[in-house]
Order: structure tokens, then C-alpha cells, then sequence
């Protein structure tokens, strides 16, 4: 149901569920695809993404983040909202796509050199930013509090710097339904300034006061 290629970077990349048991996952050859409950059928969101590390997904499945990494193409790493479909830039214009949409967020170089994957923030532990998404940074082994809005059908966003570094870049995250806290999986790649080979850490939100913008 969907196209794989040769490309040294045509990986399938992340796994994310809905609510209604659609699942979610980013080809870099063919885009941000979504499977059909019954699996039967891949529909694909968004095209031209240079090297999609993962998605996240929020529980409705309205809104469906990605992250692009600098290189031809794509001026610096970013992340891009797939929520209103579209083609992305990669490969220049397609023909019946939505045209170029520019990315929900720029990171430049120094801030993320190569992203990760997101994750909608659905715990109670983290109230005072519940809804809002944790982008992940594989090369700068961090994570971001990514603030998004939409106005005029045009998505736009602010990250902010989150305290703490992990011991490897970190690719993946998810907040447990059990005790609410986010685990995220990293690893040793390209340019990443993690210590450490791979690692798995858990990150909780422990209250006090931590300005940051709305």
C-alpha cells in the first residue's frame, strides 16, 4: 500500500495510534502516511519532507506534526503541520498538491541540527502545559515545549527550551497512562552531541515556578 525506494534515507519512521485506531507513521519517499482501522488502506497526509524523523499525533488524530532535517532543500531542520495536508518542499513543486506550505517552525542550526519526533502532552502530571506538544532533538540530545495556534488556516508556532539534556539524542517520547510521566528513547547519529550510545529516561514535571510564554 505504500512505496518504498533505495534512498539511503527512505526510512519508515515513528508509529502513532489515534483514539479511533488509525495508525500513523513517516516514509521518506512517499510522506506522512495514515492505515485505516481495518488496515486495508494508506492514505497520505502530507509529501515533501526531507527526512521525516517520526510524527506525533494527537488523540483525536486532527492535528499530525513531522520534523524535517536541513539539507537540500530544506534551509535548516524544522517542524512541519500536516493537519491541512499539503506538499512540503522537497523535490520542488508537485503537481496537484497544495503548493509549498512553509513549516509550522523553523530550528535553525545551533537551536536543533537534527530533529526528533513530537509528543502531544496529554498527562495531568504536566497541567500547566497539557495540550500543548514536546519536540524532540536528536542532534542537540534536548527537547523543546512547542507552542502551536493556526490563524487564517495558516499554522504557526514557538518552541521553547526545556530544562535538562539527555544522555543520547533523543528521537522518541511518550507520556505513560499509568503514572503520567514522558519516557523518551535516544540514540548515538549524525553530529549528535549525546554521551552515550542509546538511552532510556524518564522526565517529570515537579511543579515550582518556570516562566515560559502562552
Amino acid at each position: 500500500a505504500h512505496k518504498t525506494s533505495a534512498g539511503g534515507h527512505d526510512y519508515i519512521t515513528g508509529l502513532q495510534r489515534d483514539d479511533a485506531g488509525r495508525w500513523y507513521f513517516a516514509s521518506g519517499n512517499q510522506g506522512i502516511c495514515r492505515t485505516s482501522t481495518d488496515g486495508q488502506s494508506v492514505e497520505v497526509l502530507g509529501t515533501g519532507l526531507r527526512n521525516p524523523n517520526g510524527l506525533g499525533v494527537s488523540p483525536n488524530g486532527s492535528v499530525v506534526l513531522s520534523s524535517v532535517q536541513e539539507g537540500n532543500w530544506t534551509p535548516a531542520s524544522a517542524i512541519c503541520d500536516i493537519s491541512l495536508g499539503g506538499h512540503f518542499g522537497m523535490g520542488g513543486p508537485k503537481e496537484g498538491e497544495r503548493g509549498y506550505v512553509p513549516p509550522l517552525l523553523y530550528l535553525p542550526r545551533g537551536v536543533d541540527h537534527s530533529s526528533g519526533a513530537q509528543a502531544y502532552i496529554d498527562s495531568d502530571q504536566w497541567g500547566p502545559v497539557r495540550g500543548d506538544w514536546v519536540h524532540f532533538s536528536m542532534g542537540a540530545a534536548t527537547h523543546f515545549l512547542v507552542l502551536r495556534e493556526v490563524i487564517d488556516g495558516q499554522s504557526q508556532a514557538a518552541a521553547i527550551s526545556l530544562p535538562g539534556e539527555f544522555a543520547s539524542g533523543a528521537h522518541r517520547g511518550r507520556f505513560s497512562p499509568y503514572d503520567g510521566h514522558l519516557y523518551v528513547a535516544g540514540s548515538q547519529g549524525w553530529a549528535n552531541y549525546g554521551v552515550k550510545d542509546g538511552s532510556l529516561q524518564r522526565v517529570r514535571f515537579t511543579g515550582g515556578n518556570s516562566p515560559y510564554p502562552i
